[in-house]
């Protein structure tokens, strides 16, 4: 071996007689390398597997256990058994890193040729080590804080929050009072479940359940909303506390015999969100009443403080209200016509929608211009009117000819100051009538009274002062003024140039107040609504 410059430095074998004479060094159980010595070729073999496998792969992270030491860190489990174990027998400073290319020990596990051993540091070590300990390699400088800190311990952060006793968990994710009352009786089954409390093990809720969870509800709303019974906002209510702990109102129907929820109402909160939840169930149960339907009806059980403002709150937010009483895109309305604003005799200017004018001209005279739509009757009454011999009648007829004006074609609101009077005829036609059918003599005599209510509608505001004058009147215009409105003239005055002289006042004066409350409020200021 020492031909081939195999210098053999130590030996160990399991045989006495293979060692050197004055060599003790040799114990009897010895492990050998693994290499066979064939003695006849002076030749050194040893058995390979096929593939060679790792049990885990080497990452860079096996690198980086220099960095573990030096750092008093919490690092994970496996890492910290190990790292506290170094750091005890060792200094963390005196540990350093060897780079790959200078490492002669990574020929083991790289593996090599016999001559690749011979020619490796594998006995001397690398070259620096015999060096000071300034030409030694430099750890990096730049580690890679990612990787060595991937190690470190994960730390769990817990909190606890308490919240208030006011929350509003039975409500937030409800949109329906009806819900929140279901979800705190199915709440009640399950407590009393587990409490092994007798219940109803029925699939569906019972009234007792329902009215129990109902109960506990407005406990929740009048806590969170009033302090005691003798809060402020009680004070004219005349609270008192039922058997159930509820502040109810007392009223004065209290002797009445009627429910305990009519003659005690619970008392409400405006401005709770549960209590906008039940008015909107009510709202659409009442298939979307106004304000006073809904108003009484929820008085039944309930008593809202400032319910009427809350409730016509919530029906603005009502989606289907709305879109029913949005009101369509309207012109600017124009000036009025000539015929309109003029001085005229009382139906000197009429307009008609149906009925001819023959019978309305023998009570109330002959117009001198009458308006009417396109229609194929009033063509016909127009040519009739033209072929009549109005000389041969009478002279002073012949000077009054009527002057016939059809409005333009699908143009009805031309005619919207006789066709709102229609409207009010109908309407009354229809809730005196209804369904019932009359023949002609009848209808007649109920329309006469038609033209009573319409001709006794008020033209100008109603005031409530009892000093005001009575309203302006179509009647007043072509009948007397009535004795409950002014009184007689002759219980004051006897002679006749003062009662004439009270007349032409009199007379003065309603033509004023048809100046001022009819005619020039209209015209002075013309209101357009821009939110249309």
């Amino acid at each position: 071996m020492s031909s081939g410059n195999f210098n053999l430095r130590g030996w160990k074998s399991n045989l006495h007689s293979v060692v050197p004479n004055g060599d003790t060094s040799t114990d009897e159980n010895v492990s050998v390398l693994g290499l066979v010595w064939h003695t006849d070729t002076d030749m050194l073999s040893c058995k390979v597997e096929q593939t060679v496998t790792l049990d885990k792969p080497i990452t860079k992270r096996l690198y980086k256990r220099k960095r573990w030491i030096q750092r008093d860190q919490n690092w994970g489990t496996f890492v910290q058994n190990r790292v506290r174990e170094i750091r005890s027998l060792t200094s963390p400073t005196v540990w350093r890193h060897v780079p790959g290319a200078l490492n002669a020990a990574d020929l083991v596990t790289r593996g090599c040729s016999g001559e690749q051993l011979l020619q490796g540091k594998w006995w001397e070590g690398p070259s620096w080590l015999s060096e000071n300990e300034e030409s030694w390699p430099k750890s990096e400088d730049d580690p890679d804080e990612d990787l060595v800190s991937s190690e470190k311990r994960k730390t769990i952060v817990t909190t606890l929050t308490k919240s208030d006793e006011n929350v509003d968990w039975y409500y937030k994710y409800f949109s329906s009072g009806r819900k929140i009352v279901r979800m705190l009786a199915w709440i009640f089954r399950f407590y009393n479940k587990l409490r092994k409390i007798a219940s109803d093990s029925s699939k569906t809720l019972s009234v007792s359940e329902l009215e129990k969870a109902e109960i506990s509800l407005m406990l929740l709303i009048q806590k969170e909303s009033f302090k005691d019974v003798n809060d402020d906002k009680l004070k004219k209510l005349r609270p008192i506390i039922d058997c159930n702990g509820l502040i109810r109102a007392k009223t004065n129907i209290s002797n009445r015999d009627d429910t305990n929820d009519f003659k005690f109402p619970i008392i409400l909160p405006s401005d709770h969100t549960v209590v906008k939840l039940l008015i909107m169930n009510a709202h659409n149960d009442l298939l979307h009443a106004g304000t006073s339907t809904l108003m009484s009806h929820l008085r039944e059980k309930y008593w809202i403080i400032k319910a009427r403002k809350t409730i016509r709150n919530c029906i603005r937010k009502c989606v289907k209200c709305q879109r029913f009483k949005a009101k369509k895109c309207e012109v600017t309305p124009g000036i009025l016509p000539k015929d309109r604003v003029r001085d005229a005799a009382t139906f000197e200017i009429v307009g008609v929608d149906l009925a001819g004018p023959p019978r309305f001209i023998a009570r109330r005279g002959r117009p001198t211009t009458i308006y009417s739509d396109n229609g194929t009757n009033f063509k016909g009454a127009e040519r009739l009117l033209h072929a009549l011999d109005w000389d041969g009648i009478l002279s002073k007829a012949a000077e009054e000819k009527n002057q016939w004006k059809f409005n333009p074609p699908s143009a009805a609101w031309w005619g919207g100051w006789w066709e709102r009077l229609v409207q009010m005829t109908k309407e009354i036609l229809r809730k005196i009538l209804g369904r019932a059918a009359l023949d002609y003599e009848e209808l007649v005599t109920v329309l006469c009274d038609c033209e009573r209510v319409i001709n006794s509608r008020p033209l100008t505001y109603v005031s409530e002062d009892v000093d005001d004058v009575s309203p302006l009147t179509p009647e007043m215009f072509f009948r007397e003024i009535p004795e409950s409105a002014v009184s007689d003239i002759d219980n004051y005055v006897k002679e006749q140039n003062i009662c004439r002289k009270y007349e032409n006042n009199s007379e003065q004066d309603f033509e004023s107040s048809i100046l001022d409350n009819y005619v020039n409020n209209p015209l002075r200021i013309m209101k357009i609504n821009l939110s249309k």
